[in-house]
C-alpha cells in the first residue's frame, strides 16, 4: 500500500464500480493467497498516490466505526501480523503512514516494532514478495489505525503454504502476541483439520480474514479456533461519524475485531 493512504476497502468500491485487483495470485489448496486489494483505473493499473486518496480511511475513521476510543490500545499489549515471504520495506513504510496522521513513531529502535521469522529469529528473513509485501503492509498501518499504543509482532513465514503459516502463529503466541491477525486464506481441503492446533491458543485473539468472495469458504477461516473477520462498507453520518453497514462482502476493514470470551 505503499504506507500513506487506504484506499475504501473492496466491498465498498465494488459496490459503486470502482474497479479493483487482488493482489496475490490464486493459489492451491494447502497454499494461502493474501487477501488484500487495490483499487485500479480502468486499464487495471494500480492508483497509487503519495498521500492519502479522497475517500480514504484514517484512523480516526476506522476509531470511530469500531468505536475503540481516539487513543486506543494499552502500552505493553502485543498485536501480531501473520502473513508469507518478507516485506523488506516494512518498517519504512509503517513509518510513512504513521507520520501521516501524527502517530507515534513504531521502530525496531524503540522496541514498538519487532520482525521475526518463522522460526522465530530476527534475521534471514524468508524470500521478498512484492504481492505479499502489499498485504503486510497494510497489515501495519491497520493495526497502527486501530491499536496505536500497542506494540507490533510481524511474523514472516517461509511460504505461502499451511504449514509454514501456521508454525508463524505457534510463533506469534510464543513471542506473547495478545492478537494475532492473520489476512490469508486457502480453498478447503480434506486433511486441513491437522493444521487447527496452529491457531489454537487459549486466552489469545486469533482472527482470520473470510476472504474477497462474498460465499464460500476458507481455511483457516473455517477452524473453530479463530474468529473469521467478515467485512462492511461504511458509511459517514451527517454528525461526521462513521457506521458500519451490515456485513456483505467478506473482506475485513481492519485486522481487529471485538472478541467474545473462550469458554
Amino acid at each position: 500500500m505503499g504506507g500513506v493512504g487506504l484506499p475504501q476497502a473492496a466491498a465498498g468500491v465494488a459496490s459503486r464500480g470502482v474497479a479493483s485487483a487482488h493482489v496475490c495470485a490464486s493459489a492451491p489448496a494447502g497454499v494461502a493467497r493474501c487477501h488484500a486489494l487495490v483499487v485500479t483505473d480502468a486499464h487495471g493499473a494500480p492508483m497509487a498516490t503519495g498521500s492519502p486518496a479522497p475517500g480514504s480511511y484514517g484512523p480516526a475513521d476506522l476509531q470511530s466505526a469500531y468505536l475503540v476510543g481516539s487513543n486506543p490500545g494499552s502500552a505493553g499489549t502485543t498485536v501480531a501480523v501473520v502473513d508469507a515471504f518478507d516485506d523488506p520495506t516494512a518498517e519504512a513504510d509503517l513509518g510513512t503512514y504513521r507520520a501521516q496522521y501524527g502517530l507515534s513513531p513504531c521502530t525496531t529502535a524503540n522496541g514498538c516494532l519487532t520482525k521475526l521469522n518463522e522460526s522465530g529469529v530476527q534475521g534471514s528473513y524468508p524470500a521478498s514478495s512484492s504481492s505479499w509485501a502489499q498485504e503486510i503492509s497494510l497489515d501495519l498501518d491497520m493495526v497502527s489505525a486501530v491499536c496505536g499504543n500497542c506494540d507490533i509482532l510481524l511474523v514472516e513465514a517461509s511460504s505461502a503454504s499451511i504449514s509454514d503459516l501456521g508454525a508463524s502463529v505457534d510463533t506469534a503466541a510464543s513471542h506473547g502476541a495478545a492478537a494475532i491477525s492473520n489476512s490469508y486464506g486457502s480453498s478447503e481441503f480434506s486433511s486441513e483439520g491437522t493444521y487447527d492446533s496452529h491457531y489454537d491458543h487459549a486466552g489469545r485473539a486469533v482472527t482470520v480474514s473470510a476472504g474477497d468472495s462474498g460465499y464460500g469458504a476458507q481455511y483457516p477461516a473455517t477452524s473453530r479456533y479463530v474468529t473469521a473477520v467478515g467485512g462492511t462498507s461504511l458509511t459517514r453520518t451527517r454528525a461526521g461519524s462513521m457506521t458500519p453497514a451490515a456485513p456483505r462482502e467478506q473482506r475485513p476493514m481492519c485486522p481487529l475485531t471485538r472478541i467474545p470470551a473462550r469458554a
